[in-house]
């Protein structure tokens, strides 16, 4: 007859084996501990944040078990999005084949944020106090995003850069602000400095593009030479007719559609024919919710990709579909994304599939809904070639 305390040891031995020798009991008790992770950036619920609160129960609890039901247990507590999301993004490997360190790396990099750091950082700068939070709640939420902020990765020069970048608020620097959130993520050494030289150069840029969009010579000045004798009148000609001939207007014929316009193309997506407003700047094709609703509301899957504004500023993608687009005579396979923004967005990869840029560089810049023409014979006399030819029947006239 064995004693009490024997009885207890053995108890507390049959106790402990007991998880070990029983992996699907163990597999649920420790699924019954971990809450199911539901991937929303907006509310910070990320699967880094997520794996934090629970990693002792991966690396320690779940420790007996093999590589395989670890990554099973990992993978089982994911929502459905955020499941689909990661196994086509492993393509063409399944999950049993990914090892679970590297499905955890790769799940934080998928399923993190979707702020770069420099607009995480300037988040951070722009945090107030909601007057319905108590102190001590703010000062969680301003701890919460210092840790974002990075502090100890921040040295001066880059704190010095993001003062700058932020106090470029003028919609008109857009397009500076853009490039420079590009440089300074790209180049961790960037100074004050060298987004003021940057700044500078895309500047000059600019005004050179307008100066080629532009194209049509200036007369600044010319000088008018009287004759001296009477055989010279041949050659004579006044500064009036010199300014007449080269701003002399070119006389176009062929009608083009309206629809054919610099800014915007019509395409039709899988038949439904939507109106773009062309951006080569942008790499995803966006149509907004309002379209998306017209043309039937066609069934979306989550969306793969992560859309930022010219500021900087995150774009909340609805989801995205694969479809067949068209223009003309020419068709692709694509994918299209839903958002809510004010207009439809025609990528850079839908205009090259489709040879827009080509016919961009051809056409005139007008309105849609208006008759744009251009001219049959352009090649035969264009503005160039009437001052080309003003030169070398009156060089006195052109001569400094």
């Amino acid at each position: 007859m064995i004693s009490k305390e024997q009885f207890q040891r053995l108890l507390a031995a049959l106790t402990k084996s007991t998880p070990e020798t029983d992996p699907a009991k163990k597999f649920d008790t420790l699924a019954g501990q971990i809450v199911q992770f539901c991937y929303d950036p907006e509310a910070d619920l990320t699967f880094e944040a997520w794996y934090r609160r629970h990693a002792d129960i991966f690396t320690v609890d779940a420790k007996s078990l093999d590589e395989a039901t670890r990554v099973r247990l990992l993978l089982h507590k994911l929502d459905a999005p955020s499941y689909e999301k990661y196994v086509n993004y492993i393509l063409p490997q399944t999950p049993q084949e990914v090892k679970s360190d590297d499905a955890i790396s790769t799940l934080k990099d998928l399923l993190g944020p979707q702020q770069s750091l420099i607009s995480t950082r300037y988040t951070c700068l722009k945090l107030a106090k909601d007057s319905k939070d108590d102190f001590a709640t703010y000062a969680g939420r301003v701890k919460r995003e210092c840790a974002k902020f990075k502090l100890a990765e921040c040295n001066e020069n880059q704190f010095k850069c993001l003062i700058f970048v932020c106090g470029l608020q003028s919609s008109e620097d857009a397009f500076i602000r853009l490039k420079l959130l590009d440089k300074i993520e790209s180049d961790p050494n960037c100074t004050i400095q060298i987004l003021a030289e940057e700044c500078k150069r895309l500047l000059n840029l600019r005004h050179d593009t307008k100066v080629i969009e532009n194209g049509s010579p200036a007369v600044h000045s010319v000088k008018q030479f009287l004759p001296t004798r009477q055989g010279q009148q041949k050659n004579y000609l006044t500064q009036r007719r010199i300014l007449q001939l080269i701003q002399m207007p070119i006389q176009t014929t062929a009608p083009l559609p309206s629809k054919w316009s610099l800014n915007k193309a019509d395409v039709k997506v899988d038949d439904q024919p939507i109106n773009f407003q062309v951006d080569s700047a942008s790499d995803l094709t966006v149509i907004n919710k309002e379209t998306w609703q017209r043309i039937g509301e066609p069934e979306l899957k989550p969306p793969s990709r992560i859309a930022h504004s010219a500021s900087g500023d995150r774009i909340q993608l609805l989801g995205q579909r694969q479809c067949t687009y068209s223009f003309h005579d020419a068709s692709a396979q694509g994918t299209f994304y839903v958002a809510n923004t004010p207009s439809n967005v025609l990528g850079a990869e839908w205009i090259a599939k489709m040879g827009i840029y080509s016919l961009m560089d051809c056409l005139p810049s007008t309105d849609p809904g208006q008759q744009a023409e251009i001219n049959a014979s352009i090649a035969d006399q264009t503005s160039n070639d009437v001052a080309k030819q003003l030169q070398q029947d009156y060089p006195h006239a052109f001569s400094d």
